[in-house]
């Protein structure tokens, strides 16, 4: 019995104007894939083995040295059957060529994050009046789990043997759904979670999509 090829994994994100380039996040993330089996492909990595270690601590650059990387870059996505965006990637010129190629393409998109994730300072420079753990997790520790337990299994089912991630592009329709659960609140779903919990995941999902737009 033959065992199924691993998937191929393109990590992409930002690297311009970062300390090191980034690569520590390109490595850790490597590491995080390939701990979970995947076949992943490391542009630091290929970095590395083009230039010498010494390009992750170089201050300057050649001049078509990003061009010629992301030449080289797309190539090695185009043997791959998904790319992994590290957070920032929104901001990169080059990310967001790898992912314009990959959707093109057909391939897989998996977020480590979310595409715009508002920060604390975007949404209120005043820190402190978002209490996340005392004004949320402390609120609502029962419904936090359901919550998380909504995201897992509909991990394992929309993203079978892939690391934990939003497939985004899979379901939008938030607001008809929360209405469709909202109807058979208080009652148990095929899948045996409860509906509130599935009007609850979408609720944040509509919230999330809206404050990533805005």
């Amino acid at each position: 019995m033959s065992k199924t090829a691993p998937l191929r994994v393109y990590i992409a994100g930002p690297m311009r104007d970062l300390p090191r380039w980034n690569f520590p996040a390109f490595d850790a993330a490597a590491a995080y894939l390939r701990g979970r089996g995947f076949d992943v492909v490391n542009p630091a990595e290929m970095d590395r083995e083009e230039y010498g270690d010494a390009i992750e601590f170089a201050l300057e650059l050649s001049p078509g040295f990003i061009a010629d990387a992301l030449a080289r870059d797309i190539a090695a996505l185009a043997t791959c059957d998904a790319i992994f965006l590290l957070a920032g990637w929104g901001d990169s010129k080059g990310a967001n060529a790898e992912l314009a190629y990959a959707r093109a393409a057909g391939l897989r998109v998996i977020y480590s994050t979310p595409a715009s994730m508002p920060t604390l300072a975007k949404v209120d420079p005043d820190r402190k009046a978002h209490p996340v753990a005392r004004g949320v997790l402390d609120y609502f520790p029962d419904a936090i789990m359901a919550i998380a337990n909504v995201s897992f299994r509909a991990n394992e089912q929309h993203n079978p043997g892939e690391p934990m991630h939003w497939a985004k592009e899979k379901s939008t329709d938030h607001a008809d759904c929360i209405a469709r659960h909202l109807i058979e609140r208080g009652k148990m779903d095929t899948d045996g979670l409860r509906h509130s919990a599935k009007v609850a995941w979408r609720a944040l999902a509509l919230l999330q999509t809206e404050l990533e737009s805005a």
